[in-house]
């Protein structure tokens, strides 16, 4: 048996516990009357997003430079927890965890005071993997909610509408 087999072998497994369970399915038509459709979780726990190769766009602004660090009040401690699990994911980089997080945010959960937030978490994970669409699509989004988001700063907002254009 190889080292790194046996240290493997002895060493318990790491566990990060996440808000989204491994394996959810996300209501589509939430709240419409009728038979509901359930769609399979769209990114398995582990898979990650590969960055776009073919045309990607540039965005270098790290979450600490572009994150406003305000506390947003009236979140339940379920909302608070994915929010600051979608907050660690980006400090860290990882954008396909932050983007899981947002989807099941998204799709699990009534947070029309925060769907602003959800949306420009999205499209700054999305401009650092090179998706200027998806970045479009998610200011799209902002701007149905109808509300202003309050995690972003105005300059990266800015920058992110550039990109998307």
């Amino acid at each position: 048996m190889r080292f790194g087999a046996l240290l493997q072998a002895i060493s318990p497994p790491i566990v990060t516990m996440s808000v989204v369970p491994d394996n959810f399915k996300a209501q589509i038509n939430q709240g419409v009357p009728g038979n509901v459709k359930a769609r399979p979780d769209p990114l398995p726990a582990g898979k990650k997003i590969a960055p776009n190769k073919k045309s990607p766009c540039e965005f270098g602004t790290s979450f600490e430079e572009g994150a406003t660090k305000t506390p947003v009040n009236g979140r339940d401690s379920n909302t608070a927890a994915a929010f600051a699990e979608v907050e660690g994911a980006l400090g860290e980089g990882d954008w396909s965890k932050a983007i899981r997080v947002l989807w099941y945010l998204k799709l699990s959960t009534f947070i029309n005071e925060d769907s602003a937030n959800v949306w420009a978490y999205v499209a700054f994970a999305f401009a650092h993997l090179g998706f200027s669409e998806h970045v479009g699509f998610a200011l799209k989004k902002i701007k149905e909610a109808g509300l202003d988001q309050t995690v972003l700063k105005p300059e990266v907002m800015t920058e992110l509408k550039k990109i998307s254009a």
